[in-house]
């Protein structure tokens, strides 16, 4: 569906963090707010695959029967958002198809164990009661709106427990190849506070303030 190696992007993006990727996406990603951290040690890592429902379940349904492998379920909820369009079901069948996360604008259930089953999962709020089956709808949708920001498909989905952001499909080599240059010299500046050199002392900051030299940044 995307042009775009997809297991070979997961594997690069899982050895970085958002905050790390963020610093370097220049624009080209933005971040989701207001969402709760269902399981704080798994990343979201893929590309998204979108759906809206009105508060109903079948068309999340549909949605998880036709993603494909190693992209993130994401569910925009424009109803109420008072109950649950998924829980742990869905969630252990999302393992069962390999799916690289899921993230949920509306409610989710069963969060005692859902941490249990290894996806990621985000959602707005959590209740007790399960949305209604609902309806079928038509053709799934290839982008949804979350507050002012638009998320389409094969937009790629990073989250961890700094939150969640989201990089633009066209952009997302552009900002894995920053993001690697980053890592790597966040890596060696890391290396040498731990060999005795202040992080300070790498950064020139004394010259800086006190002769007007240049202040170097090693990350």
């Amino acid at each position: 569906m995307f042009e775009i190696n997809v297991k070979d992007l997961r594997i690069k993006f899982d050895k970085l963090t958002t905050t790390l990727v963020w610093d370097k996406s220049y624009g080209n990603s933005f971040m989701l707010q207001d969402l709760i951290n269902i399981t704080p040690d798994i990343k979201v890592n893929g590309p998204a695959f979108v759906i809206e429902t009105n508060g109903e379940i079948l068309p999340v349904l549909q949605a998880l029967h036709r993603i494909p492998e190693n992209h993130v379920l994401v569910v925009k909820d424009i109803g109420e958002g008072h109950k649950a369009l998924l829980g742990d079901i869905v969630v252990k069948s999302a393992r069962l198809q390999n799916l690289a996360g899921i993230i949920v604008y509306g409610a989710i259930r069963d969060v005692d164990e859902i941490p249990k089953l290894g996806v990621a999962v985000w959602a707005k709020n959590t209740v007790i009661e399960a949305a209604a089956l609902g309806e079928p709808i038509g053709e799934l949708p290839e982008s949804v709106k979350i507050g002012s920001a638009v998320i389409n498909n094969g937009d790629w989905m990073f989250a961890d427990a700094n939150g969640i952001i989201v990089i633009k499909k066209e952009k997302i080599r552009l900002v894995l190849k920053s993001s690697e240059l980053k890592n790597r010299n966040e890596k060696e500046c890391v290396a040498r506070i731990e060999q005795g050199e202040r992080i300070t002392d790498q950064m020139n900051l004394e010259n800086f303030i006190n002769h007007n030299e240049c202040l170097k940044v090693p990350f």
